[in-house]
């Protein structure tokens, strides 16, 4: 958490800005996703009553999904990123800098 607020915070600064700050909040919030899926994982069947059993396997099940598309979804847009800045890197010196706007992608 104290990574994801430090981020949000100091969205101003160049490092920080070109690390993209959101996609970096997106993956931790994934991340606290996949930890909360391992203690509901954990939770033995025989504690639970049988009505709770059939949504807690629900929340298992949707829980896993979002938090891997999260995750793995940030991971593929930091690289998509980093591609399309190298790929056109040739032009982005020809006009002197790169943009911000590319930075959040």
């Amino acid at each position: 958490m104290f990574i994801c607020v430090y981020s949000m915070l100091s969205a101003s600064c160049r490092i920080v800005r070109l690390s993209s700050p959101n996609l970096n909040v997106v993956f931790i919030v994934g991340i606290i996703l996949v930890y909360l899926l391992v203690i509901i994982l954990g939770i033995d069947s025989n504690l639970v009553p049988t009505g709770v059993f059939s949504g807690l396997c629900q929340t298992r099940l949707w829980l896993g999904v979002i938090a891997f598309t999260l995750v793995y979804g940030s991971i593929l847009a930091q690289t998509f990123r980093v591609f399309y800045i190298l790929r056109n890197i040739k032009v982005a010196q020809n006009k002197g800098k790169i943009k911000v706007v590319h930075s959040y992608l």
